[in-house]
């Protein structure tokens, strides 16, 4: 609590023993400088209110990163895609080509390889589960290529 506040309140006290008074009257009957103080106090306690309102409003309205918005050219996809073949994960390989195929357009993807979209965003959901042929065909559509090397 604010030390201007303590003796408003204290003064209150003391003046409202006898009889009620609202507080707007005790603080009127305070020198000039001590109210200007007092509402100021006051303003900032409120500016601040403010700003929590806003930040935890503003808070609800996050929104989820979509990466297929950041796929805009050629050498992105193929770094994406590089470091989803990178993890091994037969999984996280579908996601990201179904976040590439989104990138270039699910209607043009589905169009070239002769596949319905519903049956795209299902196969290359998170837990999709895309056919090899299903998936070449996309990577064909896509102008992914897929190689083999030898490890060593």
């Amino acid at each position: 609590m604010m030390p201007f506040r303590r003796e408003v309140r204290a003064l209150s006290k003391k003046q409202t023993a006898a009889k009620p008074r609202k507080l707007s009257k005790v603080i009127a009957r305070l020198p000039a400088k001590r109210r200007a103080r007092i509402a100021a106090e006051t303003a900032r306690e409120a500016a601040q209110i403010l700003t929590l309102r806003k930040v935890r409003r503003r808070a609800g309205k996050l929104t989820t990163y979509d990466p297929a918005e950041d796929l805009t050219s050629d050498k992105a996809v193929a770094t994406f895609m590089a470091e989803a073949f990178a993890t091994g994960d037969a999984g996280y390989i579908a996601h990201a080509l179904g976040v590439v195929a989104r990138a270039k357009g699910m209607s043009q993807i589905a169009s070239q390889t002769g596949l319905s979209r519903e049956q795209l965003y299902c196969s290359f959901s998170q837990n999709g589960n895309p056919t090899l042929k299903t998936t070449i065909a996309v990577m064909k559509a896509l102008g992914v290529e897929l190689t083999a090397k030898v490890q060593g």
